[in-house]
């Protein structure tokens, strides 16, 4: 296929994001803004900006105003409307909110983290500040993202923070701790999987229960993996930080990493010009 070109940019990229299913292409940009494209044919569709309204007591800010350093699909069930949206006539002729589809989620290098409609508004502008505090972690740069049903999940310095993207969208649902680095500093989560997973035939209390494994690399060469339920997605449990099984610790220089249902592939840096590549069994 010929390159194609995306043009329109009007500060540099920093982040990248690409959806060839749904014919969208975005890049994060270092003024916080949003360019999104048609990536079939490069057409700019919208650029995602953030607004902003004054109230008696403060300037409010509805969006990014730092650097967009991750983009991911955006989860299911953000319901609602944008503020900014503007009322239309509905199908049956009464007024109603439009509701264009949701496009994607992205984070910023202050760790404020957005999810965007094909119209450039965004529904869901929230930062996890207080709960990180309460932890002594830092509230920094969102590293990577990752989506389940109704949770949007953010890799920090230190820990992974779900968003509830559903009726409470915003509220912080969990805080998965990363632990220390080397050096004693938290550890940052530079990726990000989520993987569906079945329980165990005959377990009759959870036999139709959907559950998850979430993944995470560390900056440090770390994998760790939590499991947790589908239903954690309806419940209230900020502040607390769990314990993470750790894969494998200590990989230095990971370049690259594949995760599927049943095991962990990644490649290192092995100095001298060589690559050792390395496999996990994640076991059930």
């Amino acid at each position: 296929a010929a390159p194609r070109a995306f043009g329109g940019l009007r500060t540099p990229a920093l982040s990248l994001w690409l959806d060839v299913a749904a014919d969208r292409a975005a890049a994060g940009l270092l003024d916080g803004a949003i360019q999104l494209w048609q990536f079939e044919d490069g057409q700019a569709l919208v650029t995602c900006n953030a607004y902003f309204w004054e109230t008696p007591h403060a300037l409010m800010t509805w969006g990014h105003v730092a650097a967009v350093t991750a983009m991911v699909r955006a989860p299911s069930g953000v319901p609602g409307a944008a503020p900014g949206d503007a009322p239309a006539p509905s199908a049956s002729g009464s007024r109603g909110w439009p509701m264009p589809e949701l496009c994607l989620a992205s984070a910023d290098a202050s760790g404020v983290v957005c999810v965007w409609r094909e119209n450039g508004h965004c529904v869901l502008c929230a930062s996890p500040l207080w709960e990180l505090k309460y932890l002594g972690l830092p509230c920094g740069q969102v590293h990577c993202l990752a989506v389940m049903p109704e949770l949007l999940l953010c890799g920090f310095s230190g820990a992974v923070v779900a968003f509830k993207a559903g009726a409470a969208q915003g509220e912080v649902a969990f805080v998965l701790s990363s632990g220390l680095g080397p050096s004693g500093d938290p550890a940052p989560v530079s990726g990000l999987t989520v993987l569906p997973m079945c329980q165990a035939e005959g377990d009759a209390e959870r036999e139709d229960r959907e559950h998850f494994r979430i993944l995470a690399v560390t900056a440090h060469g770390s994998f760790l993996c939590w499991r947790l339920p589908q239903v954690i997605a309806g419940r209230s449990i900020s502040h607390t930080a769990k314990p993470a099984r750790v894969l494998a610790a200590g990989v230095a220089a990971v370049s690259s990493s594949v995760v599927d249902a049943r095991s962990l592939t990644w490649t290192a840096d092995a100095g001298g010009g060589e690559v050792t590549m390395r496999w996990l069994d994640l076991g059930a």
